[in-house]
């Protein structure tokens, strides 16, 4: 079965608003190609399932200047059936673009989660390792900006094929390391039908900066001693994709230091880099003049001299000083 050859059939009713706020809305259902009940069935998983009933998801995405494609709408079940605008049939799903103009649309599908306590989204999913898969990306027809009546016959749209090239949730993060310490890099894709990877880096004496052999999601360079920077290309039936590039900095001393990571969910996320193997406390002080220092978590470093680590953010509470204090071996 040749799955790049696969149309999803886009039906877009162009709808004007009252031109208070300048745009109109470009509603999208997933239709089968004949108008007959029920789901299109185009997007299938790794092994050729067509997807049905309740057990995916799928979501319309837009391009939006300064954060690129996001979610658009709410994720509707591939069993999900009513009647459609001005016809007699049903279709699936009904999705809202605001946008002025012509739009960059994707779709995304996902395996649904039968954990109730995962966020339902194509990222979380991916992320989590379940199944997921995208669509080609298409440009649509301008909605224009003024009044009136939708169309009679709305236009069709058949670029839309799955599958798309492959889309990275997680870019490769750069680390600081000790000297000689191990390091390992990855990266998490969707691709929804087989991916391949292969890994770069620079400076490299390969044509390129090929790393043969480095065909996986996951990659753990040589221990080295200077800087390196590392990217994979993801491709698969419909095209490729290229990560950014992620530096690994190497440092020669072992004084302990936070690595600042990332803010989520009301958490700083931090590395903590030091000795490989070495247990420090994490001690905090609400002040540097005269401080008093009291024990917040003591933890103990991977072989790789590092940890993640992440503290809860307290909105009421005054400014915290961190700092890092090596527990002495007896």
């Amino acid at each position: 079965m040749k799955l790049n050859n696969l149309i999803l059939s886009l039906s877009v009713l162009l709808y004007s608003l009252i031109p208070s706020n300048g745009q109109d809305t470009a509603y999208g259902n997933i239709n089968p190609t004949n108008y007959k009940s029920g789901p299109d069935g185009v997007f299938y998983d790794n092994k050729g399932v067509k997807l049905s009933g309740d057990t995916h998801l799928v979501q319309l995405y837009s391009w939006k200047e300064e954060l690129g494609f996001v979610a658009v709408g709410e994720p509707i079940p591939f069993s999900r059936n009513f009647p459609g605008l001005f016809y007699s049939t049903d279709i699936v799903g009904v999705f809202s673009i605001f946008q002025c103009g012509p739009a960059w649309i994707q779709f995304r599908a996902w395996e649904k989660s039968k954990r109730k306590s995962r966020e339902e989204s194509f990222e979380a999913a991916a992320l989590s390792g379940a199944w997921t898969g995208c669509s080609n990306i298409i440009l649509t027809p301008s909605t224009g900006c003024s009044t009136g009546s939708p169309p009679r016959i709305p236009p069709r749209l058949t670029e839309i094929k799955y599958p798309g090239p492959p889309v990275i949730v997680k870019q490769p993060e750069p680390q600081t390391i000790q000297a000689g310490s191990r390091v390992e890099i990855s990266v998490v894709a969707s691709s929804g039908v087989e991916a391949k990877y292969q890994w770069y880096k620079n400076p490299s004496d390969s044509p390129g900066g090929i790393i043969y052999g480095a065909n996986r999601p996951t990659y753990v360079p040589e221990k080295g001693a200077q800087e390196t920077e590392f990217w994979v290309i993801i491709s698969n039936v419909a095209g490729a994709v290229t990560s950014k590039h992620a530096k690994i900095s190497v440092t020669d001393t072992h004084l302990p230091w936070f690595q600042f990571r990332y803010i989520y969910r009301g958490s700083i996320h931090y590395n903590i880099i030091g000795k490989p193997n070495t247990e420090y406390l994490i001690q905090y002080s609400d002040r540097l003049t005269n401080p008093n220092w009291s024990l917040l978590e003591k933890v103990k470093l991977w072989h790789t001299g590092h940890i993640p680590i992440h503290i809860k953010i307290n909105p009421n509470q005054p400014s915290r000083f961190l700092r890092l204090k090596e527990v002495a071996k007896p």
